[in-house]
């Protein structure tokens, strides 16, 4: 699966990051893995694939270029930072950003027993054009269904002599295989979409983490193999060694 995540707005690399911040708290046994899946799946339905080679590089970007801005001193070997300091940092550096997109407006924070922290909910938000007109009351509509069943909202009216002539701007509404405009999920439906995804979500990590072990296991005993193959070839190159010294001796004594 190649890159399929295109940077071309300020906001998706917004929500990119903190579904990636959201990921490295969960790693860190951090409560809120509930909240932590339901980003990661409204994340996943607006980009569709995510690279996590991608992200984890642009993670560490961002994390590097905050702790020298703030002249925190990094911590680990060969000057790489912690898990849990990485964690902390990007959360730092989500949470200023989003104050200022949002100019210093503080954001409502709605949490239940398992939600993560203050200092680190994460707020995903998606911007307008990315919401369905299924999702705006129908008084916002001021005009006429044409026979596709796209809403023609009138924009102008022009008066040509005895004639009037409406200019209309048809708003597009995401559309089923035959052309008849989708119905809108029940919160029931959604939530056992969410479910059933969470459910492929920590199928996949765990199939993941069998396959990762079992090749570590591989190469362990591939190593071990080489191992034993290097001290048995030494102890016969010891042999001929050996076997060449008592010649020349013999050869010596003969003489």
């Amino acid at each position: 699966m190649g890159a399929r995540v295109r940077f071309n707005a300020e906001c998706d690399l917004l929500l990119l990051e903190q579904a990636v911040a959201c990921r490295v708290y969960q790693q860190q046994g951090g409560r809120g893995w509930k909240a932590v899946a339901s980003n990661l799946y409204n994340l996943h339905e607006k980009f569709q694939y995510i690279t996590p080679r991608c992200a984890r590089e642009r993670t560490q970007l961002l994390v590097a270029k905050y702790a020298t801005e703030t002249g925190q001193t990094p911590s680990g070997s060969n000057g790489e930072l912690e898990k849990s300091e990485k964690a902390i940092l990007l959360n730092q550096l989500l949470h200023s950003r989003q104050k200022g997109r949002q100019g210093g407006a503080e954001a409502e924070a709605n949490h239940t027993s398992e939600d993560l922290p203050d200092s680190l909910q994460p707020k995903i938000e998606f911007p307008e054009s990315t919401q369905s007109i299924d999702s705006f009351p129908d008084s916002a509509n001021n005009g006429q269904m044409n026979e596709s069943g796209d809403y023609d909202i009138a924009a102008a009216v022009i008066t040509n002599g005895n004639e009037d002539i409406h200019v209309y701007r048809a708003d597009s509404v995401p559309r089923s295989p035959r052309g008849r405009k989708r119905k809108a999920a029940s919160p029931r439906r959604v939530t056992e979409d969410k479910e059933h995804y969470l459910l492929q979500l920590v199928s996949s990590l765990e199939e993941t983490s069998r396959k990762h072990t079992r090749l570590l296991e591989e190469e362990l005993d591939l190593r071990r193999r080489e191992f034993e193959l290097r001290a048995q070839r030494l102890q016969m190159e010891m042999a001929e060694r050996t076997a060449m010294v008592d010649l020349i001796k013999a050869l010596v004594d003969k003489i």
